[in-house]
């Protein structure tokens, strides 16, 4: 009975069966218990309510069930009622008419407080979404929310409550307005440890980072000056002071990394042009210590000189001039190397087009253009305008060199000379024919020491940004087939045609494109081009030699027919060999058998 009592008392009416009214007195005292501030009190008026709507429906079973056996066992329940009770029929007619009404009166209410409530919700959103931020309207529309008469019943609160909660962790500064009053008035900072609490866990996020945001604008915090440089817009006079602030610029530093891994939110207060400059600027290459060595060393190179030779008494220039001169090339050589290198380099990379192969391998192109060139100028030139030629030469091919240095990937020195070891097999006998083919011709022989000096730089980057897919590999090996062979019949013809500096520049690309081509091809053709090519190099040269003609460059230009077609054949035969023993390869791969089989 003591639990009865407290299942009325806590619902505020008398014991009844009649469930609209328990749901009347549950929905009056929604309007005074709320979840959010007396959890353990809306607990304890949920269970009262559910208890009384089954006692209230056992009782109207109950009911049911001693009203038929007074028909009798046989008697058809679904019959109409004796009409010899006409008043209690019309009774129980005008009492069902009166529930009626009233039902259809709370379901009217119900509904216009929900559509009231919704249309103060839409309210709030337009206030949200309004250009300029406005907290006084936002404020009002949410207090208007607030106080709807729907959030009475527990399915308008709850879905209520998560949509808020939703809109109060949206990070920016019309939502930041929803944080303070949505917390305080559903109480997610006052739940219990353990208890459910998701619908306000992004509020309470985003209230710490508004904290955080009013700590940063707070003039005593340590990082308020760091705040204020990154949240006004970039001057001149500040671009000048950070250059020479390294204290204040690794405050900066650390407060971006602060707000990137803890608070990112605090972005959106930033100034986006500030940031950047910023981020750029701190992550652009400074002078270190490998500068300051390469300023010391020359130093102590020329003091050292000075020193031998004042010791001597040989000494022509005074020693603190020798220093003074070690000084300055140092400086300039460091400066040079950090303007022309290593800030281009830099800049290439931070505006990602490293990866453009014109702008990555265009080099090897130009080199490429520029040893045809050569080999195209007609000799017998004046001597000013070949020094002039070989000038140019040599200027663009500096300019080849600066752009390879600051396009090339960072490999190391062991990766390199593992590269290195594959050109003896291939270069070394060329450079040998082809010395007949190259008297009287410097242009051709600086552009061939350029393309060798390339090479050696930008090799194992070439081979990694050379394409795996069959079809481009194909491609490729039709090419240098292509240009092997025509190496090899210019080689033949230089005999009867002045086709010999031709021949040897072609024959030189088609080695650098061999060697390439060494990455993906099979060892077997490998081994046959490194061994076969001095090998057959060597007998040339013995058989050219031991004639009986003694005429060193007729004997040159004879090594140079056979060597050049022996050099440009092996390695159209071994590239066609390989596409060959690839094409078998894939005819006797064996295919899957079928089930049916």
């Amino acid at each position: 009975m003591a639990v009865d009592r407290s299942i009325w008392r806590e619902l505020a009416i008398s014991p009844s069966t009649d469930e609209r009214e328990i749901r009347r007195a549950y929905a009056r005292r929604l309007k005074i218990v709320h979840p959010e501030d007396d959890p353990q009190g809306f607990q304890a008026l949920r269970d009262a309510y559910e208890q009384a709507l089954h006692r209230a429906r056992h009782a109207a079973w109950q009911d049911l069930q001693s009203a038929a056996p007074e028909a009798g066992p046989d008697a058809d329940l679904h019959q109409p009622v004796d009409e010899d009770q006409p008043a209690d029929r019309g009774e129980t007619r005008l009492d069902a008419v009166a529930t009626d009404d009233v039902l259809a009166g709370e379901i009217a209410r119900d509904q216009a407080d929900r559509t009231e409530h919704q249309r103060r919700c839409d309210a709030l959103l337009a206030a949200l979404n309004r250009p300029t931020v406005d907290e006084e309207s936002i404020l009002n529309a949410l207090i208007d929310v607030f106080h709807s008469r729907a959030l009475g019943a527990l399915d308008t609160h709850q879905s209520t409550e998560h949509w808020l909660g939703q809109l109060a962790a949206q990070r920016s500064p019309a939502f930041a307005v929803l944080v303070e009053p949505t917390v305080a008035f559903f109480g997610w900072d006052r739940r219990p440890v353990g208890e459910h609490w998701s619908p306000g866990l992004g509020a309470l996020q985003h209230r710490e980072d508004l904290d955080t945001l009013k700590r940063l604008r707070s003039p005593g915090h340590p990082a308020h000056a760091s705040f204020v440089a990154l949240a006004k817009p970039m001057r001149f006079k500040d671009r000048v002071a950070a250059r020479f602030s390294p204290d204040f610029r690794k405050q900066i530093g650390d407060l971006l990394a602060r707000i990137d891994y803890e608070t990112p939110y605090v972005l959106n207060y930033l100034n986006p042009n500030s940031i950047a400059w910023w981020r750029q600027h701190l992550s652009r290459p400074r002078f270190g210590l490998s500068s300051l060595a390469l300023v010391i060393i020359p130093v102590a190179i020329c003091a050292l000189i000075a020193a031998v030779q004042n010791g001597a008494g040989r000494s022509t220039v005074p020693p603190l001039i020798m220093i003074a001169g070690g000084l300055i090339g140092g400086l300039l050589s460091v400066l040079a190397g950090h303007y022309f290198l290593i800030l281009p380099r830099w800049r290439l990379l931070q505006s990602g087009r490293s990866s453009d192969f014109w702008i990555s391998c265009g080099w090897a192109v130009a080199a490429a253009g520029l040893v045809l060139l050569a080999a195209l100028v007609p000799p017998g030139l004046s001597d000013a305008t070949t020094g002039v030629l070989v000038v140019s030469v040599g200027l663009i091919g500096a300019a080849l060199v600066w752009w390879a240095a600051i396009v090339l990937d960072n490999d190391g020195f062991k990766t390199r000379l593992q590269w290195l070891f594959t050109w003896p097999p291939v270069f070394l006998p060329l450079w040998i024919v082809a010395q007949s083919a190259l008297l009287g011709r410097p242009m051709l022989w600086v552009s061939l020491w350029l393309l060798l000096l390339l090479f050696a730089m930008g090799a194992v980057h070439l081979a990694r940004r050379a394409s795996s897919t069959p079809q481009t590999r194909r491609t490729a090996d039709i090419g240098l087939i292509s240009l092997a062979a025509t190496g090899a019949a210019l080689a033949l013809a230089s005999d009867v045609l002045p086709s010999a500096p031709l021949a040897v520049a072609v024959l030189y690309l088609a080695a650098a494109g061999g060697i390439l081509a060494s990455a993906h091809q099979s060892l077997p053709m490998l081994r046959i081009r490194r061994w076969a090519t001095p090998i057959g190099v060597v007998f040339l040269a013995l058989v050219s030699f031991s004639g009986p003609d003694t005429d060193v460059q007729t004997t040159g230009s004879t090594l140079f027919v056979w060597g050049g077609a022996w050099i440009g054949g092996l390695i159209a035969l071994t590239t066609l060999g390989d596409r060959i023993g690839l094409f078998v390869k894939k005819k006797k791969k064996p295919r899957p058998r079928s089930l049916a089989a």
